[in-house]
């Protein structure tokens, strides 16, 4: 039978995993139920989950200037400025990681 392997699985593992599928399940519907709760207490919970599903606030959808190719405005101070623009108004969306000299956003 060409293409087929057999593994050796040892004793215990199969359990195992089972156990830790069932607990899976169970820890889920924990973690849901403490969001709701936090949902209830913190306006962060709406962040979290716009974050979570990669929605824009309703107000973040459009909360930048436009620059437009303006003369005398180069690419790494349009970066900053939208990066300072977005980062103020989308929590989520703050820096640029590794390359924050190159484009002046620290």
């Amino acid at each position: 039978m060409a293409g087929r392997c057999s593994y050796l699985v040892p004793e215990g593992v199969r359990e195992h995993f089972r156990d830790g599928l069932e607990s899976a399940g169970t820890t889920r519907e924990a973690v849901v139920e403490m969001f709701a709760e936090y949902a209830e207490v913190s306006e962060l919970a709406d962040q979290l989950h716009r974050m979570q599903r990669r929605e824009l606030p309703v107000a973040g959808r459009r909360i930048c200037p436009r620059s437009g190719g303006r003369k005398g405005c180069g690419t790494r101070e349009s970066i900053r400025k939208s990066t300072e623009c977005t980062g103020a108004n989308i929590p989520a969306h703050r820096g640029s990681a590794d390359l924050a000299t190159s484009n002046k956003t620290n």
